[in-house]
């Protein structure tokens, strides 16, 4: 019987048979030179290009794979030659990312123009090392858009402002150049339909209060730029959900705001001042005032200095007085001084339905902080572990030393907390070195009161 020999023509090229929209699926996992490169296979293979629905162009990750400067016009080549050969089809993604290029802002926009022609639904600039210089009007009145996502850009707002379908909004190091509009940005008027901001660093040179008011927004980010900008915001957000917050001072929020809020993190990045201005309608930079206002938390995160915020308030037991029933997470950044211990017992008694406790001790120095003896102010007489944690059953301590005041705070919760199933204490590096300290360290914890009969006390090298 002969062997029958099969031309390797027979079995040419299974890819090129496949349909249209599966070879688009494979190609959107390429690198967007790779998957141009394609349309020197054949005539379909050049159709299939044509209509890629997501264009993404990174100058950095060019870089990386070419590793060679004078190659950095050929980048721009290639974006001029994929929008060339694009057709009239839709484009749901276009990303764009530069970094030391000199391609001119015409230029720029005139890609930006493009995807906006095609009715692009989320748009993404970066610009790493030089700023786009302005951006075209059309961007501001897409009824495409779904996600716009904006770094280091000077943004000039045209009087014209509209995003009927946006949803997600993200503006990282951008400069706000015209005052009497960006508030206007930030609100229901021209993103009726928003759902998530994020603002990073963003900055204003001279000083300027907007204020950020949507009726349908879910979650924030603000991170505020502390080195440059005199920027001010105050937040109106009703039904606002999750809340991240990174700023020199805690934020004005409104009393319909705080009482939204479900899940929060809030850190502050220096030490506190001494002003305590509050007006009729908002909280004004008191940390203990925002935490009476979030009645219906129930996960909450205090960063770097938020606690250190509280040691300075001479009315914290008043304010921390009311009780939120909602909490069932927290999660807390702190020194290991007395007022902080002593600030921290006070906040866990206004959450009476704890379940579960996170405490980081700060391993730098804390000679700069509150130590000034509180305890007259705060009446911490009155505070008795006949108010236990009823529903507490996990806490985690990191960064423990095992200080007087870090075993102070630890002894408080075991006789408060009556269902505390677990506590697992791991130790700062110091601590974990010293055989002899944390021999020590175990056998004065095992004696300590436990209220719960079921606690197990896990120290963790």
């Amino acid at each position: 019987m002969k062997r029958q020999c099969l031309s390797p023509l027979h079995n040419l090229d299974k890819i090129s048979s496949l349909h249209d929209s599966i070879r688009l699926h494979i190609l959107s996992f390429l690198p967007m030179e790779d998957a141009i490169r394609t349309t020197i296979l054949s005539k379909s293979w050049r159709n299939v290009c044509s209509s890629l629905p997501i264009l993404e162009f990174s100058e950095w990750a060019y870089e990386q794979k070419k590793c060679k400067k004078k190659d950095m016009d050929a980048f721009k080549d290639i974006i001029d030659h994929t929008l060339m050969l694009h057709d009239e089809s839709n484009i749901i993604s276009f990303r764009l990312i530069l970094s030391r290029a000199p391609i001119s802002t015409p230029h720029i926009n005139s890609w930006v123009s493009f995807a906006l022609q095609h009715n692009v639904q989320h748009l993404t600039l970066y610009s790493v090392y030089r700023p786009i210089e302005q951006l075209p009007r059309s961007l501001f009145v897409c009824s495409s858009l779904r996600v716009l996502d904006l770094s280091n850009v000077p943004l000039k707002l045209p009087n014209s402002i509209q995003f009927p379908l946006l949803k997600s909004l993200m503006l990282s190091w951008v400069e706000f150049l015209a005052d009497n509009l960006v508030s206007k940005l930030l609100s229901c008027c021209c993103c009726p339909v928003l759902e998530s901001l994020v603002i990073v660093r963003c900055y204003q040179y001279h000083a300027n209060t907007h204020t950020i008011s949507f009726s349908n927004l879910k979650y924030l980010k603000l991170f505020k730029n502390e080195v440059v900008s005199r920027l001010k915001i105050i937040l109106s957000i009703p039904n606002l959900q999750k809340f991240i917050y990174s700023g020199q001072e805690p934020p004005s929020l409104t009393y319909q705001t705080l009482a939204s809020i479900s899940d929060a993190k809030f850190v502050l990045t220096s030490l506190p001042t001494n002003s305590n201005e509050t007006g009729s309608d908002y909280f004004n930079n008191c940390a203990s005032k925002i935490l009476k206002g979030l009645r219906n938390v129930e996960k909450l995160t205090l960063g770097e200095f938020y606690i250190e915020n509280l040691t300075r308030d001479r009315d914290l037991s008043t304010c921390l007085a009311t009780s939120c029933y909602t909490l069932k997470t927290l999660e807390l950044y702190m020194y290991a001084t007395k007022n902080q211990v002593q600030a921290v017992t006070l906040l866990l008694r206004s959450y009476p339905n704890l379940e579960t406790l996170n405490v980081f001790f700060s391993e730098e120095d804390c000679t700069s902080l509150n130590m000034l003896n509180m305890e007259e102010y705060w009446q911490l007489k009155v505070v008795s572990m006949r108010d236990p944690l009823k529903h507490l059953k996990t806490v985690e301590i990191d960064l423990f030393k095992g200080s007087k005041n870090e075993l102070l705070l630890l002894r408080s919760l075991l006789m408060s907390a009556s269902m505390l199933e677990k506590m697992n204490v791991k130790l700062s590096r110091y601590s974990r070195g010293n055989v002899e300290n944390r021999t020590k360290l175990s056998e004065k914890l095992l004696t300590f009161t436990k209220v719960s009969p079921h606690t197990t006390i896990c120290i963790v090298r």
